[in-house]
């Protein structure tokens, strides 16, 4: 799964917090072998944060996706009543 992360996906903290935005994934240091997420978030206070989070730290947040509302008075193949 960890593998899966891209950059704009919504993820969390396994352990909790607020819903944040993958900026880039990739290691934290040159030499570095751990891989991760530098994420963005907004505080309490709605100012933006920025930190890097190891990927085994994270899970992707399955938004549920709206479902389109339907047309009032175009049930007849998208015509209205008055156009017959």
């Amino acid at each position: 799964m960890a593998d899966n992360f891209q950059p704009g996906d919504t993820v969390i903290l396994k352990s909790g917090g607020p819903k944040m935005t993958i900026d880039w994934v990739g290691a934290q240091f040159e030499h570095s072998t751990t891989q991760g997420a530098a994420c963005t978030w907004f505080d309490d206070k709605n100012k933006p944060q920025h930190k890097w989070f190891p990927l085994t730290s994270l899970k992707q947040v399955v938004e549920e996706q709206q479902q389109p509302q339907p047309t009032v008075g175009r049930g007849n193949g998208g015509q209205s009543w008055m156009e017959g």
